[in-house]
């Protein structure tokens, strides 16, 4: 196995720094599910360990069996939804509109870019914003016109900027880890390789071990300028981030991207680290109630002699895939099956229910399922903190766009003062799964005609919409906590019934 560079050495590009380490695990947990299928990946013991007493074979079999629910994604997906909104208080000057246009020179829009951002930002608390000046060459003025020379923006994941140093907020420097392919005959070959930037200079590295070694005895490793091939030519891959008019641009060109705090090196968590940990609790229980259902059918028993037995390859009794429960030889041949109590499961299914309850707070999908019921009152309180969390956020986003676009137009040399301020708009009707609830917070001005309906299309409610909304509306308003609790919502799509 090939040796990979030190992580703790600080003169080496692969150092990875204190802050970086101390997010890893975190981000390893909200990062796997946020992906899912957490019986893929590398250690399924980190999530689902094998219990002291499962068999071997059967270990990964449960694995398999074990479904993994994901309301991390969509839970922080709808959030980012929330704060799409994205308009400017003024015009954009030519130059930026046609940039915010392509703003990453792959078809995206900028509100298309953001939107994207605000996804990782939200997953792991902060993600970085590179802008980077592309030169094009051309011949003639319409060349130029036709691909003309811009800024664009890159998202970088957190995950790969490993090493920072900054000042008030600002990055002074930083390296970034990226992964690139070389192409083979039949396929490519990935090489881990480090972008170091030190103010506006910047250079791609790798990192080759030597024979040599150091007075701890520990490989010495070496570092070397990549080279890429551009058009037959090798071309160095170093340089320095430059403006239109070809002076230094004169700081480090990328930005912290965070929703949820002002400081994002700060020690708070990442926001839904929380939604994360109690998805992975649901997806174990999940996994312990299928294991005691399982266990828990019908087992077939035997009293049976020698000649009678059907056994498998191990010696053990045994029908299709299941094994027998042996009572012992007897002069009668007989055999029947063992029911446990249904009621046996119900405590760990109710683990499940609590889990899923607990979950669905944090999108404000709210339910009366069981004993779980949600007042009139407290609907609207959980609404308002909500909406206070988004408006948050809005302003974060704005104030990093902000940043953004004069960082941008610093590059093509455009005054700033004439760049328009960043508006950014927020919708909360898209975390509601209710559509009793969307009528109480309409009526109670808190949700706009507009944004109920919409809701309600979503929901399945594509037919009079507007007519359902403002009947529900005209309906007794939900209970208060001495009179019940709001009735359990419908499925998406079914008719509602008819008002008392």
């Amino acid at each position: 196995m090939k040796n990979l560079p030190p992580t703790n050495d600080p003169s080496l590009p692969s150092y990875e720094c204190p802050e970086y380490q101390a997010q890893s695990e975190v981000w390893a947990t909200i990062g796997d599910t946020f992906r899912g299928r957490l019986n893929r990946v590398d250690n399924p013991e980190r999530y689902l360990p094998q219990e002291a007493n499962e068999p071997t074979d059967a270990y990964p079999a449960r694995l398999i069996r074990s479904p993994f629910e994901n309301h991390v994604k969509k839970i922080i997906t709808s959030y980012a939804g929330t704060i799409g909104g994205l308009t400017w208080d003024g015009k954009l000057p030519i130059a930026l509109k046609s940039i915010a246009d392509d703003i990453d020179l792959k078809g995206s829009s900028i509100e298309v870019f953001v939107g994207n951002a605000d996804v990782m930002a939200l997953r792991d608390k902060y993600c970085f914003i590179l802008i980077d000046y592309q030169k094009q060459e051309a011949e003639n003025r319409e060349q130029e016109r036709q691909n003309p020379s811009q800024p664009f923006w890159r998202v970088i994941d957190p995950r790969q900027v490993i090493n920072w140093h900054e000042d008030c907020g600002e990055i002074e420097q930083l390296t970034i880890a990226e992964v690139w392919q070389t192409k083979k005959a039949y396929g490519s070959v990935d090489e881990k390789v480090y972008r170091v930037i030190n103010g506006d200079k910047w250079r791609l590295v790798r990192l080759v071990e030597t024979t040599q070694v150091d007075t701890n005895g520990q490989k010495i490793w070496r570092e070397e300028i990549v080279v890429k091939n551009e058009d037959g030519i090798n071309v160095e891959q170093w340089g320095q981030y430059l403006q239109a008019n070809g002076q230094s641009f004169g700081c480090c060109p990328v930005v912290p991207y965070s929703l949820s705090t002002t400081e994002w090196m700060d020690n708070e968590l990442p926001a839904f680290i929380g939604v994360a940990d109690l998805n992975i609790a649901l997806y174990q229980s999940t996994s312990d109630w299928r294991s005691i259902v399982r266990s828990l059918c019908p087992v077939p028993w035997v009293r049976a002699d020698d000649t009678a037995r059907l056994l498998n390859s191990k010696g053990q009794l045994s029908i299709g895939p299941h094994d027998f429960l042996d009572l012992g030889s007897t002069g009668s041949n007989a055999c029947g099956y063992l029911q446990s109590n249904p009621q046996a499961v119900d405590p760990a299914y109710q683990v499940v229910v609590d889990l899923r309850n607990s979950i669905e707070k944090f999108s404000i999908g709210i339910h009366s399922q069981g004993n779980h019921q949600i007042t009139a009152t407290q609907i609207r309180t959980m609404f308002m903190d909500v909406q206070e969390t988004i408006d948050r956020y809005a302003k974060h986003k704005e104030s990093t766009i902000d940043n953004l676009m004069l960082m941008t137009a610093k590059y093509l040399g455009i005054d700033a003062s004439i760049i328009p301020k960043a508006m950014v708009a927020s919708d909360i009707s898209g975390l509601l799964a209710d559509e009793t609830t969307i009528a109480l917070l309409y009526k109670d001005g808190l949700l706009s005609l507009e944004s109920a309906v919409n809701r309600l299309n979503q929901l399945g409610f594509n037919e009079n919409a507007t007519a359902e909304i403002l009947r529900l509306n005209a309906a007794p308003t939900p209970a208060q906590p001495q009179q019940g609790a709001i009735s359990a919502p419908l499925l998406s799509g079914q008719t509602l019934p008819p008002t008392p």
